[in-house]
């Protein structure tokens, strides 16, 4: 799945006209390209607000991504009023020491972790749902851990560390399509 994204700037605050035309703009170039829809749109910081909503809606774009709400989890929000979109809150990092960054390898980077930092946060992660995170989140979580090419495809510890969490964990993953993965919880 491709994500249509705002590099450089992130969607917030930014207004109407000017998001649409930049939406308009990622949207028509990637798929011109890949002869592919594109279903998730994002900015820098997986930033997004009412006006980006508007726009998905009025473009035909499902989903929009968000800053995460719930720590770790991905969460996805319905969206009162828009009825075809929904928002995907990214995973973030629980920890102080890398609050607000999503959980991202070069969340960690720009923030002086080490590979292990994030292998940590990424095993924590795969841990069962105590029953009050079932109450919260459904019986399934989600999370959305991600990489940067100039971090985890080109650092050779960062790369080693992904290799690593992907095999170790192999029989935990259940990987699904953005369709599924954006499904309401049962």
């Amino acid at each position: 799945e491709l994500v249509a994204s705002n590099i450089g700037a992130p969607f917030w605050d930014i207004p109407y006209e000017e998001q649409k035309q930049r939406i308009v703009e990622m949207k028509s170039g990637i798929e011109a390209c890949t002869g592919i829809p594109i279903r998730i749109i994002s900015s820098t910081y997986m930033a997004s607000d009412a006006t980006t909503i508007k726009v998905a809606q009025e473009l035909g774009i499902p989903y929009v991504t968000a800053r995460g709400t719930t720590d770790t989890k991905a969460t996805v929000y319905k969206v009162e009023d828009y009825s075809d979109v929904k928002i995907l809150s990214v995973s973030n990092i629980p920890s102080v020491q890398y609050k607000y960054g999503s959980l991202c390898d070069y969340s960690y980077y720009e923030r002086n972790g080490l590979p292990n930092d994030m292998m940590a946060e990424l095993t924590r992660a795969l841990e069962p749902l105590s029953a009050k995170e079932q109450a919260r989140f459904g019986t399934k979580h989600k999370i959305t851990p991600t990489t940067h090419t100039n971090i985890g495809g080109y650092l050779k510890p960062w790369m080693d560390m992904w290799t690593d969490f992907w095999d170790i964990n192999y029989e935990k993953i259940q990987w699904v399509g953005l369709d599924e993965f954006m499904a309401d919880e049962d």
